[in-house]
C-alpha cells in the first residue's frame, strides 16, 4: 500500500489543468496589487509600566501599580483591585455582602488571612473575626480614588507585619485628584453608581487646620466652602477669594446622629416548629409585633 502511494501519478488532464491554475495566479495576483493599495492597519500601542524599580524592589515579586493602570480596567468588585498584582485572583462566593475570597499563587487565602492590605496605612486585616482571622473587606475603597497599590509576595517584608505569610498589598489614597471627574454607571437590577471627584479639595490634620489652595484666581469672585466628616452635620460656608490673598475660613461642626428605619420582628402565634415555617419566615401568622427604632450616636 505504501508503495501504491509513493508511486501515484495524477492524470493528465489534471496534470494540465493544475498548470493552467498555477500560469494564471501571478497575472491575476499582479493585476490586483496594481489596481488596489495595500491597506494599513492602524499602529497597536502596548503600554508597560514605566516604573523603574531596579536598585528599590528587595525582590523580582515586589512591585507597584499606579493610577494610569488602574484606570483602563473595569471593577466589578471592589477587591479585584488587587488583581493588578500577578498571581492574585479574587473570587466572592454566596453572593455579596462580605470580603472577597482571595487566590495568590495558586493557594487559597480564605478571606485575607495570609495576605495584608492597609490603606493609606490603615489596617484592613482584622485580628479577630466570626468570619475567619484575618478577615479583609474591602468594599469601602472607591476605585477612583486609588493614586497607587505596591505590593509584596512571598514571607520575606518583615516590616509588613501579621498576616504577611503569603504576600501584601497597600493602597495609597489621593490627596489631591488630577483632574475633576463624574462617573455615571447603569447595569442591569436597577444598578446605579455615580461618583464625583474634585481637585479643590483638603484634609485636616490632627488639629483640624487645613489649607485649600484655589489655582489660577485672578480676580475676585465669590465662592462655597463645604466641611463634611462622619459623626458630624456637613456644613457649608460662602468666600470671597481674592488674588494672592489668604482667605480664612473657620467650621464649627455640629454631631450628627443616624435614624435607621424601622426594624419589625414577627413572630409565629401558636408553637411551631421551625423547619415547618419554611424559608420564608416574614408570612408567619402572628398576634405580636415588636417596633424599635434605632438612633447611633457618634461618640462624644
Amino acid at each position: 500500500m505504501l508503495a501504491s502511494l509513493l508511486s501515484f501519478r495524477a492524470p493528465a488532464r489534471l496534470r494540465l489543468l493544475s498548470l493552467a491554475a498555477l500560469a494564471l495566479l501571478p497575472a491575476s495576483y499582479a493585476a490586483e496589487t496594481d489596481s488596489a493599495p495595500p491597506s494599513t492597519l492602524a499602529p497597536v500601542t502596548v503600554l508597560g509600566r514605566a516604573a523603574d524599580l531596579l536598585g528599590t524592589a528587595e525582590a523580582a515579586s515586589q512591585g507597584s501599580v499606579g493610577y494610569l493602570e488602574l484606570a483602563t480596567r473595569p471593577f466589578l468588585r471592589r477587591g479585584e483591585l488587587l488583581e493588578v498584582i500577578p498571581g492574585v485572583v479574587i473570587t466572592q462566593h454566596s453572593g455579596g455582602g462580605k470580603a472577597n475570597q482571595y487566590f495568590l499563587r495558586g493557594f487559597n487565602l480564605d478571606h485575607g488571612t495570609d495576605f495584608s492590605i492597609s490603606v493609606d496605612g490603615l489596617p484592613v486585616n482584622m485580628r479577630s473575626h466570626a468570619h475567619g482571622q484575618g478577615y479583609a473587606d474591602l468594599n469601602f475603597i472607591i476605585p477612583e480614588f486609588v493614586q497607587s497599590v505596591d505590593y509584596t509576595k512571598g514571607p520575606f517584608a518583615a516590616e509588613v507585619g501579621d498576616f504577611s505569610a503569603a504576600g501584601a498589598a497597600r493602597f495609597t489614597l489621593f490627596k489631591t485628584l488630577p483632574a475633576n471627574f463624574a462617573t455615571l454607571e447603569l447595569g442591569e437590577n436597577n444598578f446605579a453608581r455615580f461618583v464625583v471627584g474634585t481637585t479643590n479639595g483638603a484634609v485636616t490634620n490632627a488639629q483640624g487646620q487645613y489649607r485649600l489652595v484655589i489655582p489660577n484666581v485672578t480676580a475676585e469672585f465669590r465662592t462655597e466652602i463645604r466641611a463634611r466628616t462622619i459623626g458630624y452635620a456637613q456644613m457649608t460656608k460662602a468666600a470671597n477669594l481674592v488674588p494672592d490673598q489668604v482667605v480664612k475660613v473657620d467650621f464649627a461642626l455640629a454631631q450628627s446622629s443616624l435614624q435607621l428605619d424601622q426594624v419589625v420582628v414577627t413572630g409565629s402565634g401558636q408553637a411551631t416548629e421551625v423547619k415547618k415555617l419554611g424559608n420564608d419566615k416574614s408570612s408567619c401568622p402572628s398576634k405580636w409585633h415588636l417596633r424599635h427604632i434605632v438612633a447611633i450616636d457618634p461618640p462624644g
